[in-house]
């Protein structure tokens, strides 16, 4: 007998299961909550330098520059004379809110 003569029968997926010891896992769990510590206060760092900015976030200079002059722009920055910084956060949200977003 096929599936496909009764479609409403779906084979099921196998799962499969790792067994650690306790101690060996907390090891490991602790070695990735710090790793994702640092990632999380790797996000608060800025980006000095409008060049290394706009690499960072996938556009042209001149394309930064415009969206950081842009009114309600999610692009935040600090500008000491003529040294410019950007904030890591939001050139991510910048970056993510310009992908191409597919209809289901």
């Amino acid at each position: 007998m096929s599936h496909t003569a009764f479609p409403y029968i779906q084979a099921q997926q196998q799962q499969s299961f790792v067994l650690v010891p306790e101690q060996e896992w907390r090891m490991v769990l602790e070695g990735l909550t710090r790793r994702v510590d640092d990632l999380e206060r790797n996000l608060d760092e800025d980006i000095k330098g409008t060049a290394a900015a706009a690499k960072f976030a996938g556009v042209s200079v001149r394309t930064l520059q415009n969206e950081r002059d842009r009114p309600g722009t999610l692009i935040q920055f600090k500008k000491v004379g003529r040294a410019v910084s950007y904030s890591r956060k939001s050139l991510i949200a910048y970056k993510q809110s310009k992908r191409l977003r597919v209809a289901s």
